[in-house]
């Protein structure tokens, strides 16, 4: 008897082994195309099915989430991707997803110093390098390890040669695979260290490489999407190429979205906005979580070849939303709670916005926090857990809970008024890119100190705040010596007397 509860612990350890490596291969896959948000979903899943992912799965996903709503910077996600690392160190999955995770930061480097001198600071390239030859060792037939040691060639400018040299390796591992060949038409890219020629000649020679040709043509189309400019289709036999490329593919591709979605970049880069919203509906329509969403966005404001039909937007969102999409369930609150294009119904959004919470999407803590503070949205008003929904979402990276926080402290509606934890949590929200926040503080500084008002309107004209631009203008009308700024002190809220 204790022989057979062993064979059968056995089986079942092996199963749940298997379903781990599956589960872990989709993750990797969808931060291979960078799909944050559906990989969140995918975790969630996870979540809710059972352990095998171990209890990363739902730390993971609340920063995943975080990172979603305001920054691309995956430092907080590697930090909990640690801890899946530790836990399961035989297992080449984690470590990929954290080669992954870094290599994303250090292209995000790059982009930021906008030039091709290599950066300082944390080594994310020589972290991405250990994490991928560990992958390499425990799973040597791995092609996509060979596609990440080309995104790290394409940061630090290695030769051309070593990249081609991997992406061939790629291919005979996985003659069915074309992430080394992405990564590779990528690299090649004027962007980075190649040219529009060298791109397209290494895509259309790799296309001529059966089998799998409707794969390998995608690469060919991806290669045209990522080249295309506002004057990319006045060569009309060019035109006409991408377009009978894109309708063998999407009668052939297995992926028929990412053939619409190469489409509808392409089309809006030149802004041929009918063509665009046709792409990007029908990638909607196939399931593509990204169309769907930007589809739902487009609707409702009626821009870039989408008609003004708020019913169209409820829709795609309530359908991501029963999918488990936390994005789509905060916007569907929001346009329940404003009644915009469907009845208003405030204890519907409520619902969504608790249910989002649950799974720890900033976005629906910070609308929570407002309603629990507001006593608005059928909640009753809280003050401790409209705090603690605001403090989670902040914690979380979000930018307007820290706007949120700043003024209530600012009001001093939690007790106490404490100016000058107000002023870290505004300013905070700022640099974050709420550009209210700095409005906010000119409009705060105004009364008592017209230099310190002045400088924050700049900061918001520096953001992009029409509103900061006009109260600077403004205000140098009435203070013309006005035209240096001085460090602020302390907010005042004008609105107290």
């Amino acid at each position: 008897m204790r022989s057979c509860l062993l064979v059968l612990g056995l089986i079942l350890a092996t199963s749940a082994a298997a379903q781990a490596g599956e589960a872990g291969k989709t993750a990797v896959q969808l931060l291979t195309e960078r799909d944050y948000r559906a990989l969140g979903a995918h975790l969630d899943k996870l979540r809710r099915g059972g352990r095998e992912a171990g209890r990363w799965v739902t730390r993971l996903e609340a920063e995943l989430e975080g990172m979603i709503e305001q920054t691309s910077e995956p430092k907080s996600l590697i930090r909990y991707a640690n801890e899946w690392c530790r836990k399961k160190p035989r297992l080449a999955w984690p470590f990929l997803i954290r080669a992954e995770l870094a290599l994303a930061q250090a292209w995000q480097n790059r982009r930021q110093r906008g030039s091709r001198e290599r950066g300082s600071g944390t080594d994310w390239l020589g972290f991405a390098r250990k994490d991928l030859e560990y992958a390499a060792r425990m799973r040597p037939s791995l092609a996509i390890v060979f596609s990440r040691q080309i995104g790290i060639m394409s940061v630090a400018n290695d030769s051309s040669f070593a990249a081609m040299r991997a992406q061939r390796r790629a291919q005979k591992m996985d003659r069915g695979d074309v992430t080394a060949a992405l990564a590779l038409a990528n690299f090649l890219l004027p962007e980075w260290n190649g040219s529009h020629r060298e791109a397209l000649d290494f895509a259309e020679e790799y296309v001529q490489d059966a089998p799998s040709k409707p794969a390998r043509e995608y690469v060919l189309l991806w290669t045209h999407s990522q080249l295309a400019d506002r004057t990319y289709f006045r060569d009309k036999r060019r035109k006409r190429k991408v377009e009978r490329l894109a309708f063998r593919l999407d009668a052939n591709f297995p992926n028929a979205w990412e053939t619409h979605v190469a489409m509808a970049r392409i089309q809006e880069t030149v802004r041929a906005w009918k063509p665009f919203a046709k792409a990007l509906r029908t990638a909607a329509r196939l399931g593509h979580a990204p169309s769907m969403r930007r589809a739902a966005d487009l609707a409702e404001r009626g821009e870039q070849g989408f008609s003004k039909d708020p019913q169209t937007a409820y829709e795609w969102r309530s359908r991501l939303a029963r999918k488990g999409d936390t994005a789509a369930m905060v916007s569907l609150g929001q346009q329940l709670a404003k009644g915009h294009g469907v009845a208003k119904d405030e204890k519907q959004a409520l619902t969504w916005f608790q249910r989002a919470a649950r799974d720890d999407a900033p976005a629906a803590h910070t609308a929570l926090g407002v309603a629990y503070a507001e006593g608005s949205h059928g909640a009753e008003r809280d003050l401790k857990l409209a705090r603690r929904h605001l403090e989670r979402a902040r914690k979380l990276g979000q930018a307007e809970a820290s706007f949120r926080l700043g003024q209530l402290h600012n009001r001093g509606v939690f007790g106490t008024r404490d100016a000058k934890f107000a002023t870290e949590l505004l300013v905070e929200a700022g640099e974050r890119g709420y550009a209210a926040a700095w409005l906010y503080l000119g409009r705060c500084y105004e009364a008592v100190s017209a230099r310190n008002a002045v400088y924050y309107y700049r900061l918001g004209l520096e953001a992009g705040d029409e509103e900061a631009s006009q109260a600077l203008l403004l205000l140098l009308r009435k203070r013309p010596e006005f035209r240096e700024d001085d460090d602020p002190r302390e907010v005042i809220d004008p609105t107290r007397r």
